[in-house]
């Protein structure tokens, strides 16, 4: 009965293990069938996403909300899809609007391109404006274009 137990156990091993060098040999074939597809430059990649950002010396803060995002490998940029941009203080309510946007965020910028809205208030003065191209500066909390120029930490 013994060598039965030490048959069997001897036996489950030896399956176990043949087991466990076939599936690490089909892993280890289908990663590099992976790093050798085109598709492997987007190491990042969500739908539905909203970030939000705030500011240590300002009571500033900023929504992105998005379709989909996406980063590319040895990038310091997030490509945005339909951004939807809340900006929000004590006298700022605002809500940026775009079909594509570039966060580099090395440089604290935001880019928008294409169909750009802007709608809400700033100061007490409602704002409503379209633009072809729109920077952030979340350095300065600023943003500009060739037509606008804004302050969003302004006072007045």
């Amino acid at each position: 009965m013994p060598k039965n137990i030490f048959f069997y156990t001897l036996l489950l091993l030896l399956l176990i293990g043949s087991s466990l060098f076939i599936s690490s040999y089909f892993l280890s074939n289908n990663l590099e069938i992976s790093e050798n597809n085109g598709n492997m430059n987007t190491i990042f990649q969500a739908r539905g996403i909203n970030l939000n950002l705030n500011f240590k010396n300002s009571n500033l803060t900023l929504k992105v909300s998005s379709e989909m995002i996406n980063s590319k490998k040895n990038e310091k940029n997030f490509y945005v899809f339909e951004p939807s941009i809340q900006i929000k203080n004590d006298n700022t309510n605002l809500k940026i609007n775009s079909k594509r946007a570039v966060i580099l965020y090395d440089r604290n910028l935001i880019k928008l391109e294409e169909g750009i809205e802007i709608n809400g208030n700033l100061s007490r003065q409602i704002v409503k404006a379209k633009t072809k191209e729109l920077t952030i500066d979340l350095e300065e909390k600023s943003f500009f274009s060739e037509e606008i120029k804004m302050n969003l930490d302004a006072q007045t």
